[in-house]
C-alpha cells in the first residue's frame, strides 16, 4: 500500500527556517541604517516640492500686480530691496488707499521675498531664495527681468515680464 501524498508533504527544516530568520535580519540592518539618510532624503524632496509650488504663486502674484502697475519703471526696480507696484484700484486719482501700493523686498539674511500691500506687515512669500535680481531690458515694449537662485539648485531661474500694450 502506498502512503497518501497529504502524508508525504513536509514542513520546513530547521536549517530552512535558521537561513530565512537570518536573511531577514540582514535586511533589517541595512534598512535600518539607511533610514535617517531616506528620511533626510524625503525630507528634501518635500522641502523642494512646497519651494515649487511657493515659486509658482510669487510669479503668479509678480506677474498680476506688474500687468496692473500704473508705473511701467516701478520705484526701486534695479534693487529688489524695496520693488514697489502702484496701482490706482478705486480710481479716485491718488495711490493711498490700502492694496493700491503693493511692495516687495529681498530678505538677504532670511533667504526669503517678502511682500507687503498696503500698509500692512511684510509675509514671507517665497523662502529659500540666495540671490534676486530684476532689471529692466527693454524700452519698447518696457520689459523686465527677474532672476532667481534658491538653495535647490545653484542655476538661477530667469523670466521676463513685459508691459501689456495699453493702446
Amino acid at each position: 500500500m502506498s502512503t497518501p501524498e497529504c502524508l508525504e508533504k513536509r514542513g520546513f527544516s530547521l536549517v530552512e527556517m535558521l537561513v530565512t530568520i537570518l536573511v531577514g535580519a540582514v535586511l533589517m540592518g541595512i534598512v535600518s541604517t539607511n533610514a535617517p539618510r531616506l528620511k533626510t532624503m524625503a525630507d528634501k524632496f518635500l522641502n523642494q516640492a512646497l519651494y515649487e509650488e511657493q515659486y509658482l504663486v510669487f510669479l503668479l502674484k509678480l506677474e498680476d500686480e506688474y500687468q496692473q502697475s500704473a508705473t511701467s519703471n516701478p520705484e526701486g526696480a534695479e534693487r529688489i530691496g524695496q520693488l514697489i507696484f502702484e496701482q490706482d484700484e478705486n480710481l479716485d486719482g491718488d495711490l493711498n488707499d490700502s492694496g493700491e501700493r503693493i511692495a516687495y523686498r529681498w530678505n538677504e539674511k532670511e533667504q526669503r521675498i517678502d511682500r507687503k500691500s498696503g500698509s500692512g506687515n511684510y509675509q514671507a512669500l517665497l523662502e529659500g531664495i540666495t540671490a534676486f535680481s530684476w532689471a529692466q531690458t527693454g524700452d519698447a515694449p518696457v520689459c523686465h527681468q527677474l532672476e532667481i537662485r534658491n538653495v535647490f539648485s545653484p542655476k538661477p531661474r530667469t523670466v521676463v515680464y513685459c508691459m501689456d500694450d495699453l493702446d
